[in-house]
């Protein structure tokens, strides 16, 4: 039997994150919230990672619907929202205007590529972006087929984080890490969830009380619906 190459190779869709089962479709879109390095104390962070996975499993135990689910996992991306936005000290890293436009520059090149860039606002801390995948897949394609080339959700950020890293700290003369590891995100799983995710992101710093109307914010990107 002929070896797959690197580009064949079976695209990872499950696997276990900080003991917790995390789920990755092959060109689904995603919610996702990347961290500087300091933006919330590792304690309280992690504590309520730990709270929001066992109210993710309790309502799979139930057999609850994808739609309550979804409204779970908002609710606790608030609660870590309000974590972001407390006053405790921090670098707040994005809120130099040249470290913005770098990282909303570096997000949008590979709008097209990787995915299609629905949502992107850079808030002084952390990101929020709403990515979809499904522009990779080729026309009338088999679920369980690979994909020549694709490159998944975690390459994408990578990429993103380490091209940004390295730029910003550049521009500000700056050394260390920029991002905190890792990232977090969800699959929009309905219309629904998409729209919601949509206009989280867009009302973000109306909600850090950072601008009165989300369009005066100059670090937010909305795909035209």
């Amino acid at each position: 039997m002929t070896p797959k190459n690197d580009n064949e190779q079976a695209i990872k869709t499950f696997y276990i994150r900080k003991g917790q089962p995390h789920i990755v479709p092959i060109g689904a879109c995603f919610s996702v919230v990347m961290l500087a390095h300091d933006a919330v104390p590792a304690p309280k962070l992690e504590a309520l990672r730990q709270e929001r996975a066992m109210a993710v499993i309790a309502l799979r135990r139930n057999q609850e619907s994808d739609d309550a689910i979804a409204a779970l996992e908002a609710a606790y991306t608030e609660k870590m929202e309000d974590l972001l936005n407390a006053k405790h000290h921090q670098e707040y890293p994005f809120r130099n205007a040249e470290a913005a436009r770098i990282l909303m520059e570096r997000i949008q090149l590979y709008d097209g590529k990787y995915y299609r860039l629905d949502a992107a606002c850079v808030m002084p801390n952390h990101l929020h972006l709403l990515l979809d995948f499904s522009i990779q897949l080729p026309e009338n394609w088999a679920e369980d087929s690979p994909v020549p080339g694709y490159q998944p959700l975690h390459k994408a950020l990578g990429q993103i984080k380490g091209a940004s890293a390295r730029l910003i700290n550049r521009a500000q003369g700056r050394s260390g890490e920029l991002w905190s590891k890792g990232y977090y995100d969800r699959y929009i799983r309905n219309a629904w969830h998409w729209h919601n995710e949509y206009n989280y992101i867009a009302n973000n710093p109306v909600c850090a009380g950072l601008v009165n109307d989300w369009a005066l914010f100059p670090y937010t990107y909305l795909r035209q619906l």
